[in-house]
């Protein structure tokens, strides 16, 4: 069995509290072995229709698989929880979200504080982002045209997703060779994501 030391642990939580965690949606979203998103990939390709999905979970499959791809290259970018010019801003602990044109000090300092927080695209129909959001945008449709495609012509409207999700409350107990984890998250967001993420951050490496 994998042991961590205490020390590193704390750490790699701190950090976690301190700047939040890549908001991804969780693996159970698509399914033992991605089922859920080669189903979904099958329905867009063959066009869209309310009475192979009247649940909306393949749109919704393709959507959060769209959204991790994109978080996943703004994380190695190293800019998934501070703002670029032309990306759209939420509101923490709000759904509230308002568009950038350009990077301000007040509003680095607002991420930092976990004030507000970049989001990303849950593809659909509607106005595309501008400028360096805009490129991650388009380079996510360029390798996943056909994904990007399907849900534009189903006419599932676009919305956006904070990219990091603030732990609320959060605790750390240790007992024994155990550790007990307390924290609540931002409705949408995923435990094991939490969990993925510390166990595979820097220190615990």
């Amino acid at each position: 069995m994998r042991r961590f030391s205490r020390p590193d642990f704390c750490h790699a939580w701190e950090t976690l509290c301190a700047q939040g965690v890549p908001n991804y949606f969780g693996h159970q979203r698509f399914g033992t072995g991605a089922r859920n998103l080669q189903r979904a990939a099958a329905v867009l390709a063959k066009g869209w229709r309310k009475r192979d999905d009247r649940q909306g979970m393949m749109l919704s499959t393709a959507r959060s698989f769209l959204f991790n791809e994109l978080l996943s290259v703004r994380l190695k970018d190293g800019n998934w929880c501070q703002p670029i010019a032309g990306d759209a801003l939420m509101l923490d602990g709000t759904q509230s979200v308002f568009g950038i044109e350009a990077v301000e000090e007040s509003l680095v300092e607002r991420a930092v504080a976990l004030d507000v927080h970049p989001t990303g695209v849950l593809w659909g129909v509607g106005r595309s982002a501008e400028g360096d959001a805009g490129a991650y945008e388009a380079q996510l449709a360029a390798q996943h045209p056909a994904l990007c495609e399907g849900l534009e012509k189903s006419g599932v409207k676009r919305g956006q997703r904070a990219l990091r999700a603030r732990l609320i409350a959060p605790q750390i107990t240790f007992e024994a060779d155990a550790v007990l984890l307390s924290f609540a998250l931002p409705r949408g967001s995923f435990a094991t994501a939490v969990i993925g993420e510390l166990i595979h951050h820097p220190d615990m490496a």
